[in-house]
């Protein structure tokens, strides 16, 4: 039987073979981070600029560097509030929504084969292990 260390290197190697495989989903011009960006927006919708900072736990200058980056490629619009001119919110543009849209969908068909094999019962112990990890980590920030 394992010991506890050798159990956690294992759970180590086990989310990174997973991570390769969703990393695989997400179009190579984008860097990680400014995919995570765009799937914030694609859930939430128009957001100011340091709700997208904090949502990635980022500095403002990363944010607004990224989302240059962003509206440059096409994927994302920024508009100053016209109550505040200080705050600058960012948006998906259309063809941003419907790049997200497609890619949501792939990522959709990927999870479910990936997870085709547990059960509904497997899958809600295993939310449940996993929110206890989050929570953790959520706390120690």
């Amino acid at each position: 039987m394992p010991n506890r260390d050798e159990l956690l290197d294992n759970v180590t190697q086990v989310f990174f073979r997973i991570g390769r495989q969703f990393r695989q989903i997400h179009d190579e011009s984008l860097t990680f981070g400014q995919f995570s960006a765009l799937i914030i927006l694609y859930n939430l919708g128009p957001l100011p600029m340091g709700t997208v900072a904090e949502h990635l736990g980022i500095s403002m200058a990363s944010a607004t560097g990224m989302i240059d980056r962003l509206v440059h490629s096409g994927w994302v619009d920024r508009s100053r509030s016209e109550s505040d001119r200080r705050v600058v919110s960012v948006d998906l543009t259309s063809q941003g929504r419907e790049k997200m849209t497609a890619k949501q969908q792939a990522r959709r068909r990927q999870i479910q084969e990936l997870f085709e094999p547990l059960t509904e019962t497997d899958l809600t112990q295993l939310l449940r292990m996993l929110e206890k990890v989050a929570e953790r980590v959520e706390s120690n920030r």
